[in-house]
């Protein structure tokens, strides 16, 4: 799944502040530490006064929905400024361990070759 994170209508970011508002363990909301995080995490960059105003953030929000992805099944990474594969550049994209190409055959699974 591929993404950008200045979809309209909130995308991606709306998501996921959906979904960790929806999570509990005991009764108590799971999902507020994760936000809590990355909140701070956004504060810590946004203080240094230099950040840019869109990509600076994205090594949080990618901290962010890597820790949500780990609580799925199947789980799901993370991976941020993804090549141009025709449809624009993506900020993103959500990845399950089998699009990953495996170390053992070293050759690249179909469809993580670029198109040239």
């Amino acid at each position: 799944m591929k993404f950008h994170f200045d979809t309209p209508g909130g995308g991606c970011a709306t998501q996921v502040r959906l979904w960790l508002a929806s999570m509990e363990t005991n009764g108590k909301p799971a999902g507020k530490n994760m936000l809590e995080t990355y909140l701070t995490e956004l504060k810590a960059v946004r203080a240094t006064g230099v950040a840019v105003p869109e990509t600076s953030y994205y090594p949080a929000l990618s901290n962010l929905l890597n820790e949500v992805g780990r609580s799925l099944r199947p789980k799901v990474r993370c991976v941020v400024n993804l090549a141009n594969t025709g449809g624009g550049i993506p900020d993103g994209g959500l990845f399950t361990a089998d699009q990953f190409q495996r170390t053992a055959d070293g050759e690249p699974k179909p469809g993580q070759l670029l198109q040239s």
